[in-house]
């Protein structure tokens, strides 16, 4: 009987085990899903303040960006920035940049 009780308790702890490890792993993609939902707003927010001439306070949004899948977004549009700025040295290093993480 003992044994029986000790066994059960053992496939107790291994289910809340499993339950912990599904619910941390739950919450560790809830944060990359908000991690990537919060770069997409910050390239939309920039894109706006470009259009509006607010080069600076779009800078300040792209260096926000930290996710290298949207370094490519981030690279063309400070090079986009600098090159309206007529900083056209700094244009080419940020294209350049923009280019190494081009997906295709």
């Amino acid at each position: 009987m003992l044994k029986k009780i000790l066994n059960n308790k053992k496939i107790i702890v291994i289910n809340i085990a499993i339950l912990l490890l599904s619910v941390a792993a739950f919450i560790k993609a809830e944060q990359q899903q908000d991690s990537i939902l919060s770069n997409i707003e910050n390239i939309n927010i920039s894109s706006k303040m470009i259009e509006d001439k607010k080069y600076e306070e779009a800078v300040k949004i792209l260096y926000r960006v930290e996710n290298v899948d949207f370094y490519f977004l981030k690279n063309q549009q400070l090079g986009d920035i600098a090159f309206l700025t007529g900083k056209y040295e700094e244009a080419l290093s940020f294209y350049n940049i923009a280019q190494v993480h081009a997906k295709d």
